[in-house]
């Protein structure tokens, strides 16, 4: 190999290193509700650089122990955890996943069964993920009411436990 080929990869490879240390990993954890679309708004919105920037979307599905109760009295738990993902929240990642790779930026979908915070936290764990992006409901009832009395704003239960529990920073996109 001339000197003029070894410069040439010492260079690819040097600006691969360089991308993927500048590469930044979202972590977007949807619901399918508006707050998912403000969520994508975001993402979409603040990503440096499209191509660096990579977004895990996931779904959780709170597992129910009174799914046997509503009309599922003849399905195995792994059954029901099946029709949970497929049903629920296949759909929600996908049209995400849509979305975003129609705009540029580069995603992968998962949907996960369990509570909420620990399946959060594992998922930011496992791949890698520098930010949690999660959306906030509006204001409703009680809520609202606090808010006009005192001023205070109270984050959903979900937020604060993540706020106070994650490794990494966490975006509340109202």
């Amino acid at each position: 190999m001339t000197n003029t080929g070894l410069e040439t990869l010492t260079s690819a490879r040097h600006e691969a290193s360089r991308r993927a240390a500048r590469s930044l990993r979202f972590l977007a954890v949807v619901d399918g509700s508006e707050c998912t679309n403000r969520i994508v708004d975001f993402i979409v919105t603040v990503a440096p650089r499209r191509d660096a920037t990579e977004v895990v979307i996931l779904n959780v599905q709170d597992r129910h122990f009174d799914a046997r109760l509503r009309g599922y009295q003849s399905f195995k738990k792994e059954e029901i955890e099946d029709r949970l993902v497929s049903e629920l929240g296949l759909p929600i990642v996908n049209s995400v996943n849509s979305r975003l790779q129609k705009a540029g930026v580069v995603s992968f979908a998962k949907v996960r069964i369990g509570d909420p915070v620990p399946t959060i936290l594992r998922c930011v764990a496992e791949d890698n993920c520098d930010v949690i992006v999660i959306g906030e409901p509006r204001p409703r009832g009680l809520r609202r009411w606090i808010r006009a009395a005192t001023g205070l704003r109270l984050a959903s239960s979900l937020a604060f436990r993540l706020i106070s529990a994650a490794p990494t920073p966490v975006v509340v996109v109202k």
